[in-house]
């Protein structure tokens, strides 16, 4: 993982959303978005990524490598890393959201989270776990890998990375309201 980051403690917080491939971050912070009308000033974060925006997942910020690396020489992202062949970025203005007091939700990843923190000292890490039975199925029903691909994601779905203080696991293998309603809970309680 290539990344990079400067220092902001903020006041506020970010919430980033964590779990291997199939998971449902995707699923779930679009339902948030929808559901959290009582929660006016969340911010949803949309990560900048070298992908077309044709490519499925995510709503997201699709750029070109040269256009990412030409924002990232403007400093115009707070964070950034490599995963999966492919570069992501957190815009820098979700660093000022955060550091003048507001709340912030973001699909983030457990190699970046280290940075993560350094970037956001105020995060919450909301760590997603789902039965591997049902993590199985989700994968294959997306149809956008081969068994192979499968595999390996389900490898990697057992990554480790540093537990804090700052974690909160919620299981997602059931319906995407039974965990969203503990995020929307976790957000009244944070405030």
């Amino acid at each position: 993982m290539a990344a990079s980051a400067l220092h902001d403690a903020g006041e506020g917080r970010l919430f980033v959303i964590v779990g291997p491939s199939g998971s449902g971050k995707d699923t779930l912070i679009d339902w948030l978005r929808r559901t959290s009308g009582t929660h006016a000033g969340v911010l949803f974060a949309r990560r900048a990524i070298t992908r077309p925006a044709s490519a499925g997942g995510e709503a997201h910020e699709a750029m070109s490598e040269d256009e990412f690396a030409a924002a990232r020489a403007r400093s115009a992202f707070c964070v950034t890393w490599q995963a999966h062949g492919l570069h992501y970025g957190l815009r820098s203005d979700l660093r000022q959201h955060v550091a003048c007091g507001g709340s912030a939700i973001v699909n983030g990843s457990r190699q970046a989270l280290p940075l993560i923190r350094t970037v956001f000292a105020n995060s919450v890490v909301i760590s997603l776990t789902v039965e591997p039975a049902e993590l199985a199925r989700r994968l294959g029903a997306r149809g956008r890998e081969g068994a192979a691909a499968i595999e390996r994601r389900l490898a990697r779905a057992a990554l480790e990375f540093e537990a804090g203080d700052d974690v909160i696991e919620i299981d997602n293998t059931g319906p995407v309201e039974v965990a969203g309603h503990m995020i929307l809970r976790l957000l009244d309680e944070m405030r």
